[in-house]
């Protein structure tokens, strides 16, 4: 089993809290400050940080249904007992 199968509920709210209110939010900046330094086309930068937004978001949604299916399941053991 590796390191992420092995993390805890809360372990995955603090790695959602952290990428929406820290890395999501850098990531953007780094976006916005890319945006004006020229052409889109050919802007190393801005792709490189668009990139970035779009797999952040992508690991969002990842985790938060992650947690969604582990609360439904502690739900269902706390049910059977």
């Amino acid at each position: 089993m590796d390191k992420l199968t092995k993390l805890s509920l809360g372990d995955w709210k603090e790695k959602l809290k952290k990428l929406e209110s820290e890395e999501l939010p850098k990531a953007r900046q780094r976006l916005n400050d890319a945006a004006p330094t020229g052409d889109w086309e050919e802007n190393a930068e801005y792709e490189d940080a668009q990139n970035q937004v779009e797999l952040l978001e992508s690991r969002i949604a990842e985790i938060r249904q992650m947690i969604k299916k582990m609360e439904k399941g502690e739900k269902g053991n706390s049910n059977k007992r």
